[in-house]
């Protein structure tokens, strides 16, 4: 673990949280946008906010945009303002939790790593 300094005493630091079951008790997620924390909080039905580095986390962010589940927003422009009105409109418009439990539902209904590992299993045999 690097050596952190200067910590908030609101902070809890730990080498590993999974992801999964911190999103059970989050009512919003702020990420870059990655493929893996997109997918758990859909999984668990949790708006997103992100803000993207890369252009697969774009193309990710526009897509959580165009399904009502989050917020993108840029790191160019980013300012701690953005983030805060961002924050205070996933907690305020339902229609961001309405659509995210939507999807947690739609999602519930496949078993995505398990399918995963089967087809790349049946790819090298």
């Amino acid at each position: 673990m690097v050596d952190l300094i200067d910590i908030p005493e609101n902070f809890f630091v730990t080498d590993y949280a999974p992801g999964s079951k911190i999103l059970e008790k989050a009512d919003v997620v702020v990420c870059h946008g990655g493929n893996g924390t997109v997918y758990q909080a859909m999984t668990q039905g949790v708006p997103i906010i992100g803000i993207p580095t890369f252009h697969d986390q774009e193309f990710n962010m526009q897509r959580v945009e165009d399904l009502g589940i989050g917020i993108e927003l840029s790191e160019r422009k980013f300012t701690p303002s953005h983030l805060v009105a961002a924050v205070e409109a996933l907690l305020s418009e339902e229609s961001y939790k309405e659509n995210a439990l939507r999807y947690k539902q739609i999602l519930a209904k496949y078993d995505g790593p398990r399918t995963a590992a089967q087809l790349i299993e049946s790819f090298i045999n």
